[in-house]
C-alpha cells in the first residue's frame, strides 16, 4: 500500500498543465478516458515518463508513504482508516515539515472515502505542524477534494505510484506482467525505497 503526493508551486501550474496537455493521445486516449496505472498499455507510457521529466527540471517534488503489507487495519474503516491514516502522515511529514514555515498550500486529495475526512482534520495537522516543525499557523489554506477523473495531476500521481509499488512489491518481476508496465517501472523517477 501507498499514498503518494505532488508539490509544486502555483506559478508551475499552468506550464505544467500545458505539458500534460500536449503528450500525443491516440483516439479514446487520454482526452477520453482516465489514466490509471491498471490500465498503463504502450500507447499510454508517454504520461509515465512526464512525472519524471518534472521531477528532473524540480518543477514539481514527489513524495510516497509506503506502508508494509503486513499492516492491521483496527478500527471501524478498516483499509480506508488505514489510508486516511497514512495521508495525514504523509501531509504532516512531508508537506507541513518541508513547505510549512514558508508557503501556504491548498492540498488537493483525490475524492475518494480515504480522503473524505482529511477537510476536518486540516486544524489538527495544522497544530501538529507547529508543534513538530514550527510550521506557520495557516500554512494550509484549504483542502479540496478533486476527481481524478477530471484531475491530470491527480492521474500523473496515481500511474507513478503504482509503478513504483509495483516496484517495491517486485510485481515487474512476475510471470505475465504486461511489457507497458514493466517499462513503465524501469523508467520511475529515481527514488530510495
Amino acid at each position: 500500500m501507498a499514498v503518494a503526493g505532488l508539490a509544486l508551486p502555483r506559478a508551475n501550474l499552468p506550464a505544467v498543465l500545458a505539458r500534460i496537455a500536449a503528450i500525443p493521445a491516440p483516439e479514446g486516449g487520454f482526452r477520453e478516458s482516465e489514466v490509471k496505472w491498471n490500465t498503463t498499455k504502450t500507447w499510454n507510457l508517454e504520461h509515465r515518463k512526464c512525472l519524471a521529466s518534472l521531477l528532473n527540471e524540480r518543477l514539481a517534488h514527489f513524495h510516497i508513504r509506503f506502508a508494509d503489507s503486513a499492516y492491521d487495519h483496527d478500527g471501524p474503516r478498516k483499509r480506508i482508516g488505514t489510508v486516511s491514516k497514512m495521508f495525514y502522515q504523509l501531509l504532516l511529514h512531508r508537506a507541513v515539515r518541508h513547505y510549512g514555515t514558508e508557503y501556504k498550500m491548498v492540498i488537493r486529495p483525490d475524492d475518494g472515502p480515504c480522503a473524505e475526512e482529511l477537510k476536518g482534520f486540516s486544524t489538527v495537522l495544522l497544530i501538529d505542524g507547529q508543534h513538530r516543525y514550527g510550521a506557520h499557523p495557516e500554512c494550509i489554506q484549504d483542502v479540496v477534494c478533486a476527481n481524478s477523473e477530471r484531475e491530470p495531476m491527480l492521474q500523473l500521481l496515481d500511474v507513478t505510484m503504482g509503478a513504483l509499488t509495483a516496484l517495491k512489491n517486485d510485481r515487474h518481476l512476475c510471470q505475465g506482467a504486461s511489457a507497458a508496465k514493466c517499462q513503465s517501472v524501469r523508467e520511475c523517477p529515481t527514488v530510495h525505497l
